[in-house]
């Protein structure tokens, strides 16, 4: 299903920032074993995140750590993966270019994974008993299959976006549908796309 959106070719940046630092501006600090999901010093992507970020508020993250661990976003945990988001969405905003790698992987962490169609399809095999009609489809073991992976991503997006109050959420549309706007053609033949992770979940905190 499509949706239409709000068109914000004309949002001001300066009054966008401004805005995500209000939302999130009583955010407390995760806490120095909260920042990543594997504490272990022998989890070295992990290690060198925590020691990137370790004490630090949001709001006083630089740009040259950002930049540094900008394709370390999966090692965050969720918690320290949600109270860093305003300075990943802040960094940018403040330059696009210059932000490299990041919004890509910002905006395929914000899109509600696909694994999620194949539970939905699975359902649809299930309710229109079109298992029936194939012979040797063994459905319960289809569908546990998919479900084996599909709950660890699906269920970690959606504790990861519950995380987020309904003016953060708001938020995190408003500066997808920025992206989309201002950067379209970043994203003409790109899988990765700030109009695909607002259709698939944020459409509804518009």
């Amino acid at each position: 299903m499509l949706y239409q959106f709000h068109n914000n070719k004309n949002m001001n940046k300066e009054k966008l920032i401004d805005q995500v630092k209000k939302a999130f501006e009583n955010e407390l600090y995760v806490g120095d074993n909260n920042i990543v999901y594997n504490n272990s010093p022998e989890h070295l992507e992990c290690s060198e995140l925590k020691k990137a970020f370790i004490g630090q508020n949001w709001q006083d993250v630089t740009h040259d750590t950002i930049f540094n661990n900008k394709d370390s976003l999966p090692f965050f945990s969720i918690d320290g993966l949600k109270y860093y988001t305003p300075s990943f969405i802040i960094d940018i905003l403040n330059d696009y270019y210059e932000a490299d790698t990041l919004p890509d992987n910002l905006i395929s962490l914000l899109t509600l994974p696909q694994e999620i169609d194949t539970v939905i399809m699975a359902k649809d095999i299930k309710k229109f008993a079109l298992d029936e009609q194939v012979p040797g489809f063994d459905f319960e073991q289809f569908l546990y299959n998919q479900l084996d992976t599909t709950n660890e991503r699906v269920n970690k997006f959606i504790q990861w976006a519950n995380l987020f109050n309904d003016e953060q959420k708001k938020l995190i549309y408003q500066f997808l549908q920025y992206i989309d706007d201002k950067f379209s053609n970043e994203y003409e033949f790109n899988p990765v796309k700030p109009k695909i992770a607002i259709e698939r979940y944020w459409f509804q905190f518009m």
